[in-house]
């Protein structure tokens, strides 16, 4: 068994270690806040560097709409270019006319 006088520097002892370990702790814990906080800031950079390399989602479905949306008024304009290509030639052919490029009779 241990005398009062070893109990007593046994416990200083101990004391002083769990002083030691608590500020261990404290310290990883600071660390471990750092750390997280630099991932977050990471990864908001990471975002808005892919953004500028990729774009937002939102524009990628905009652009593709508004490709769609061009091709279709680009088939509408052959559509009407081809009505009137049609109208001038039965034009031409009702009335006899010769036509010069833009529909207008030669004179």
């Amino acid at each position: 068994m241990l005398s009062p006088t070893e109990l007593t520097a046994l416990i200083s002892a101990l004391q002083v270690e769990l002083v030691s370990l608590k500020s261990r702790v404290t310290e990883r814990d600071a660390q471990n806040d750092s750390l997280r906080e630099t991932i977050l800031n990471l990864t908001h950079e990471n975002e808005l560097l892919r953004r500028r390399l990729y774009g937002n989602k939102t524009e990628h479905s905009q652009t593709s709409e508004l490709q769609l949306t061009l091709g279709d008024l680009l088939d509408a304009e052959k559509r009407l270019q081809k009505q009137l290509d049609e109208a001038i030639a039965q034009y031409a052919k009702d009335f006899g006319y010769d036509l010069d490029e833009e529909g207008q009779p030669w004179q």
